[in-house]
């Protein structure tokens, strides 16, 4: 167990760059193994306590969405976060409180999921202030949270903005945004890029991230493309209800 702040600051790092290649190898392989792997690694208490709780939040958070573990999700999204205190909490209630919403959205839990959504545009400001130079985590928070609110419009700006920045990141999450404004469309940018780029390796992040883009991995073409893919059957027949039917 690290014993200085020092000590904590390298298992910090240490811990994130571990659980980056699983979950990098994740993507890769479906194998669902490797979240064995990553679940071991959060109950043996490497990533440590304290003054990194918040980045613990984060890491369970991923992998309950990796797991599927709905009622994990809104129990760390409901843990008080305090804002304008420090970059790191501001990025943690984003992206905790996204995973939140769109679990509540997925049960068809709207009122809980416009709670969440109002949480996020009251601290909309504060948290555009303090992530100037990362603010895709504030952009994805404020995107659910105008599909929420029925503010589609806002929200098909926020996710076709992402959708032309280039990274390949924020298409992604343009992707995820968009799939619950106009299905279609973000249907339609996927396969685009897809053909424009046979590496693309976003099917595959977003079957592994299948919690924020049902509406996407719902559409008819998408499922073809899964079941001719064979790689994601296994995972997603089990996590996602309309590949129920793929269970073999």
């Amino acid at each position: 167990v690290p014993e200085t702040a020092a000590d904590r600051s390298l298992a910090r790092v240490s811990g994130s760059h571990v659980i980056a290649q699983l979950v990098e190898r994740f993507q890769e392989t479906a194998d669902q193994a490797v979240i064995e792997e990553l679940e071991l690694l959060v109950v043996e208490g490497v990533l440590g306590e304290g003054d990194v709780s918040v980045y613990n939040d984060l890491t369970h958070m991923r992998l309950s969405l990796l797991a599927n573990d709905e009622n994990r999700i809104i129990e760390l999204y409901r843990k008080p976060i305090e804002l304008g205190i420090s970059e790191h909490n501001t990025m943690g209630f984003c992206g905790l409180a996204s995973a939140g919403l769109v679990v509540h959205l997925n049960r068809g839990q709207l009122s809980e999921a416009r709670a969440i959504a109002r949480r996020i545009t009251e601290a909309q400001k504060i948290a555009q202030r303090q992530l100037v130079d990362d603010d895709i985590v504030v952009r994805e928070a404020l995107g659910f949270a105008h599909v929420a609110l029925g503010e589609f419009d806002e929200a098909r700006i926020i996710a076709e903005d992402l959708l032309e920045t280039g990274s390949v990141l924020s298409r992604e999450i343009g992707i995820r945004i968009m799939s619950h404004v106009d299905p279609e469309l973000a249907v339609e940018f996927a396969f685009a890029e897809l053909a424009s780029n046979p590496d693309w390796n976003g099917f595959d992040a977003l079957a592994a991230g299948h919690v924020y883009c049902r509406p996407f991995l719902a559409h008819p073409k998408v499922q073809e493309y899964y079941v001719n893919q064979g790689k994601w059957i296994d995972y997603l027949s089990t996590h996602v209800p309309e590949y129920a039917q793929y269970k073999r």
